[in-house]
């Protein structure tokens, strides 16, 4: 199965339509039900050998069927601007059930900073208010992963 990576365009009227940017093959029947099976697509984004920050939100359908993925920010070597509306926007736009985020840290350091606990704390707030429900906030590097939600961050 293939899997888009979508990025939002504005027509003519200044509204935003997703335009698909990127192909990933997916075995169609993978539940992604744990931090692993995230992990593993996520590594292959190659995202943990970037030397700035980025940060995507994987769009999943109820049975936690990949069916999308965008990316949400490319910061700095320790930062990258998200906000809840941007992950919402593009998860409303796109029929998202659930969805998890992840982002690298090109320090190699896979402790969370209190930045990456608020932004995910309201964004599984903010989910529990639209029904799309956060399952997971995976941080990578290079020496591997972490779940938020294992580590109990939300």
């Amino acid at each position: 199965m293939k899997v888009y990576s979508y990025a939002s365009k504005l027509n003519e009227a200044g509204h935003p339509y997703l335009v698909k940017d990127r192909t990933y093959k997916v075995d169609g029947r993978k539940r992604f039900d744990t931090p692993e099976k995230i992990a593993d697509f996520v590594m292959g984004i190659d995202i943990q050998n970037c030397a700035e920050e980025f940060t995507y939100v994987l769009c999943f359908d109820s049975a936690l069927h990949l069916i999308g993925c965008f990316e949400l920010s490319h910061g700095t070597v320790n930062a990258a601007l998200v906000t809840p509306r941007e992950i919402f926007l593009k998860s409303l736009q796109i029929g998202a059930a659930q969805i998890a985020l992840t982002h690298n840290h090109p320090s190699g350091d896979l402790t969370p900073s209190k930045e990456d606990v608020t932004i995910t704390k309201q964004v599984a707030e903010a989910g529990n208010l639209l029904c799309i429900p956060l399952v997971d906030h995976l941080i990578v590097s290079q020496d591997g992963y972490v779940s938020m939600r294992s580590e109990g961050c939300f």
